[in-house]
Formats: structure tokens, C-alpha cells, sequence
């Protein structure tokens, strides 16, 4: 074999990630974008003025406003705000942003196509996410085979396609899994610090992330458990989950503009949204009685939470 050939298969090889990641976004991208200005689900409408709001708030230096749902879906948010504001400048910039925001979200069912757009394209970078990390776990082709699985499974298909925080959460935490199972196997910072990332990503999209948590400490115990003679491993193990747990953190703050400003209050509405709200189902289903009758029942419990009043969206729309 001579020289010039040797050194043309290790250029092949080389490249041979690149062209599997470009291959698996195309991959997942073209189901992704195709006729985005479909149907209209019925949460859209929630999450079309969620991003307005967002958007406004920031406008106008109200950060306490870009809280507005328990999810708290900041990460799906901040796309739909950067094309809402791209298509602002692009389409409506003669008009001034708050009336070309309200103009846009009173009819979602005409621009749901715009909102739509950023967690398609996002969510296509999951494939090859999966391929990246996957290689170092099990080689080329069964992680390029992953994330052909990724790219083409019917339910993250389907959910990247509208606007929710399904698939996009699910994505998050994958790549979180994958890159602290990494992280386990060689001790490298970066991948650690990945995880962590991609952990607070997952936990500012959707409110089942938390579930990242007992899976990092499972792993964390096990590689533990393996040398638990050595005092120096444990304390080691004690300090990558705490910065794990900070880098989370610190991710959730920095990409939650509420977070900045009223952080105490935005977890406690993060909390009576997600669980004192709910008290009204509760007693529904327990004492069978209609809405109106349990409004008593409920009231003690729930009433801070407003446990009728399921849109807390904030009066800028």
C-alpha cells in the first residue's frame, strides 16, 4: 500500500464523523421543516403567547414576566422569540414591536409556522448529538445507527414538529445520560461539564427532567461502589455531583430572565402551578361532584394558585 493511499484513508476516516453528523441533521431536519403551517393543536395557542409575553418582557426590562407556565419551557421560548423578534426586523420593523407581537399571537393559527420553526431545526441537532457522544461509547456505525433511531422516531418526529417541550426535553436529557455515562468512563471534565448542560437545558424545557437526577446519582454510585475502599474516590465522586448539580444550576439561572429578578417568587408560582393547582382535580375526582360544587373544597387549598383560572398568562397579550 503505498504512502499516498494510506494517507487518503486516514483523511477518510477522519471525516468520517463529520459527514455522519451532517448526514443524520439532514436527516432528522427534512421530516422536521416540511409544511410546518399545518393543523393547529390546541396547547399551541398556550404556548404562542407564552413566547410573546417572553418576548415583550424583555422589550420592555419587565423579566418577571418571562415567567409564565410551570414547565417552565424557557428553552422552546427562547426559540420561538428569537424568530418572532427575526421576523420582526425582517417583516414589521415600521411598526413597533409590542403591536406586531399582539398582531402575530391573536392569530397563531395563520403564523404557527414561525413558532414552530425553532424547535424543528433544534430538535435535528439531537441525531447527531446522540452519534457524537454514542461513538465513544460503542464505536461509529451502532451510534450513527442511534441516531438514525432518533432522527426518524415517530413520536419525537411527530412532537418536534409542533410547538410543546416533549421532544425537545426528552433530547436534553438523552444527551445528558450519554455524556455523563462518557464521563464515567474516562473522568474527562468536558464531558462532565456537558452533561451538566444539557441537564439544565432539559430542566428549563420540562418539568419530568428531574427524573436526570436519580439516574446521575445510580451511575455515580455504581462507579463509587467499584472502588469503595478508596476514600479519595469517594470524595472525588462527591465533588463531580455537586458540580454537576452546580452547572445545572447555574445553567437554569442564566437562561431564565425571571430567575434574575424574582427568584424566590418564581419557584414558589413554579410550585403552586405544577401541584397546589391541581388540588382541584383532586377533589373532583374524589367527591364527584362538578366544578361549581367543589369550588368550596378547593378554595382552601388552592386558592393563591387561582385553581380556575388555568392561564396564567400575564395581561401584555
Amino acid at each position: 500500500m503505498t504512502s499516498s493511499l494510506r494517507q487518503r484513508i486516514r483523511l477518510n476516516k477522519s471525516s468520517l464523523p463529520l459527514l455522519l453528523s451532517l448526514g443524520l441533521f439532514l436527516l432528522a431536519l427534512t421530516p422536521r421543516i416540511f409544511d410546518l403551517g399545518g393543523f393547529l393543536t390546541i396547547d399551541e395557542i398556550k404556548w404562542t403567547k407564552g413566547a410573546g409575553q417572553f418576548l415583550l418582557a424583555l422589550h420592555s426590562g419587565d423579566l418577571a414576566q418571562t415567567y409564565w407556565h410551570f414547565f417552565p419551557g424557557v428553552t422552546t421560548t427562547w426559540g420561538e422569540v428569537i424568530v418572532l423578534w427575526l421576523s420582526w426586523l425582517l417583516l414589521g420593523a415600521k411598526e413597533n414591536m409590542p403591536d406586531y407581537v399582539n398582531a402575530v399571537v391573536s392569530h397563531p393559527e395563520q403564523n404557527i409556522f414561525l413558532f414552530r420553526l425553532s424547535g424543528a431545526v433544534l430538535s435535528s441537532f439531537f441525531a447527531p448529538g446522540v452519534y457524537l457522544i454514542g461513538r465513544r461509547l460503542s464505536g461509529d456505525w451502532s451510534a450513527a445507527l442511534a441516531g438514525a433511531f432518533i432522527a426518524l422516531n415517530p413520536f419525537l418526529l411527530a412532537h418536534s414538529r409542533i410547538v410543546n417541550g416533549d421532544a425537545i426535553a426528552a433530547g436534553f436529557m438523552l444527551l445528558s445520560v450519554l455524556a455523563f455515562l462518557r464521563f464515567a468512563q474516562t473522568k474527562g471534565r468536558g464531558m462532565l461539564i456537558l452533561s451538566a448542560i444539557m441537564g439544565g437545558l432539559a430542566l428549563l424545557t420540562k418539568l419530568p427532567a428531574p427524573v436526570l437526577a436519580p439516574f446521575i446519582g445510580l451511575v455515580s454510585f455504581i462507579e463509587w461502589f467499584k472502588d469503595r475502599q478508596d476514600k479519595k474516590k469517594t470524595i472525588s465522586w462527591l465533588k463531580y455531583l455537586l458540580v454537576w448539580s452546580g452547572i445545572v444550576a447555574i445553567t437554569f439561572i442564566l437562561l431564565f430572565p425571571s430567575m434574575w429578578v424574582t427568584p424566590i417568587n418564581t419557584f414558589q408560582m413554579m410550585f403552586q402551578d405544577s401541584f397546589v393547582e391541581y388540588l382541584y382535580y383532586f377533589h373532583l375526582f374524589v367527591w364527584r361532584r362538578k366544578p361549581q360544587k367543589s369550588r368550596p373544597l378547593c378554595n382552601g387549598n388552592c386558592s393563591r394558585a387561582g385553581c380556575f383560572s388555568r392561564n396564567r398568562l400575564r395581561s401584555t397579550i
